[in-house]
């Protein structure tokens, strides 16, 4: 056996796979469909993760024009002064402004679908938050490496992956005429500074009018996958399943995955995931 090698290019993550005492058959379906579930910010840990204030300022005739982009059609004085009157609050420099609400703003940041990925295999405070107290697994998930970034191909798309920021400064309000897509990402890419540890990347996907979904399951690339660790106490018999699993859907089709298991290091008290030869361990 042999310790498992980091590399630049692989990203990890955990996961919980059973349901009581028996093994999860959604996550199996999972791993058998080379799936991950995307899920929507406002089903993660953190209160705070995502948030996005959005501020509305804008001239009469922004208005105007912003409007009727909103209704598709030429719009009346008198319709655009009572979406005003309604809507917006006349500042003393003449411009208006508007603070959408937070249902609404919440409601439109979970089109944004997330993915999220660590460099930390050994991390033993997510591996009993993320992984069901150590009986999960971890899975190895190997990026395309650009000159400027990773990314990981779901869904035919190659998805970018980008690197949590921590700070206990709130972001920005982004301002609606000026806002850019890199505004909007830097609200989804920012926690506080208490969850450092998890060295967090993310992949985002926005699906639009999909707000009331709690997250969407996306494919990998198969290749992606090339390996597995299985937390200090997944039970055997899950073990055996997953392998199988992975044989018939991975191995079999000529595809290399490599298989680990987590064993205490006392010398500093932390995981070491430990190369097996799975058939041999399995016997």
């Amino acid at each position: 056996m042999s310790r498992e090698n980091s590399s630049d290019s692989i990203f990890y993550k955990y996961l919980s796979v059973s349901r009581g005492k028996k093994l999860d058959k959604r996550k199996l379906d999972m791993l058998k469909n080379n799936q991950l579930w995307f899920s929507s910010p406002s089903c993660f840990n953190d209160l705070f993760d995502s948030q996005i204030d959005v501020v509305l300022k804008a001239t009469k005739a922004e208005l105007i024009d912003f409007y009727i982009d909103l209704v598709g059609y030429r719009v009346t004085d008198n319709e655009i002064d009572n979406y005003i009157s309604e809507n917006l609050e006349k500042l003393d420099d003449g411009n208006y402004l508007k603070k959408p609400s937070e249902a609404s703003m919440n409601d439109f940041r979970d089109n944004f679908k997330i993915l999220s990925l660590t460099k930390k295999n050994n991390n033993d405070v997510m591996w009993s938050h993320y992984a069901d107290n150590n009986k999960g697994i971890c899975l190895c998930l190997k990026a395309v490496q650009h000159p400027d970034f990773f990314a990981i191909n779901f869904d035919s798309e190659l998805l970018e992956l980008y690197e949590m920021k921590y700070s206990d400064a709130v972001p920005e309000p982004i301002h609606y005429f000026n806002a850019k897509m890199d505004d909007l990402r830097n609200c989804l890419l920012t926690k506080k500074l208490n969850w450092v540890y998890e060295e967090e990347y993310r992949l985002i996907d926005f699906q639009y009018n999909s707000s009331k979904k709690k997250g969407i399951l996306k494919t990998f690339d198969k290749s992606s996958l090339v390996g597995i660790i299985f937390g200090l106490n997944t039970p055997h018999n899950h073990i055996l399943e997953i392998y199988k699993c992975i044989k018939k859907y991975f191995l079999d089709e000529g595809f290399d995955v490599h298989f680990y298991k987590c064993e205490k290091y006392q010398g500093d008290r932390t995981l070491l995931p430990i190369k097996i030869e799975i058939e041999h361990y399995l016997k």
